[in-house]
């Protein structure tokens, strides 16, 4: 089943159920969704691209939730923590560090890299081997950052 299949029909059971939060939160990634579909002249959505929506709408809501904190709004804040956490429940499981880890030693190993000047060859094509992946860039970044640095020690 994809994802957004996924997400239609918990949007629809939802309606029955009393949690406008769990409503409000489905239809506000659903009409996301929709208007992305709108703007690509109706093709269909794969996972991936559901995903990308699906985190777009997370940084949105982890934004709202830093600027109802700092407003001292903990209402408004505890509703956005709960949006996070539907929003976040549609997304796959983050792969493990080891799994980013040797990918990356993989990546070093086919490109080769001269120094640090290179690290966006690298996290370019590790990001690209997990874009179907709950993945963190910056959590990439320190791990390719830690693994470069580790080897040029190793090779002086």
């Amino acid at each position: 089943m994809s994802l957004l299949t996924n997400i239609e029909q918990d949007l629809y059971s939802s309606k029955a159920e009393s949690d406008m939060l769990l409503l409000s939160a489905l239809h506000s990634l659903y009409f996301a969704i929709q208007a992305k579909i709108y703007r690509r002249a109706g093709l269909a959505l794969d996972n991936t691209k559901v995903i990308e929506i699906i985190k777009k709408q997370l940084r949105i809501a982890n934004h709202l939730l830093e600027e109802y904190q700092q407003v001292g709004r903990s209402d408004l804040a505890n509703e956005e923590k709960k949006r996070i956490s539907i929003l976040s429940s549609y997304l796959p499981d983050p792969p493990s560090d080891a799994e980013i880890k040797e990918k990356i030693i993989q990546v070093i190993k086919t490109i080769n890299p001269v120094g640090v000047a290179e690290i966006g060859k690298i996290m370019g094509s590790v990001m690209k081997d997990f874009k179907d992946k709950n993945i963190d860039g910056a959590h990439v970044s320190k791990l390719v950052e830690n693994t470069l640095s580790q080897q040029q020690a190793t090779h002086k």
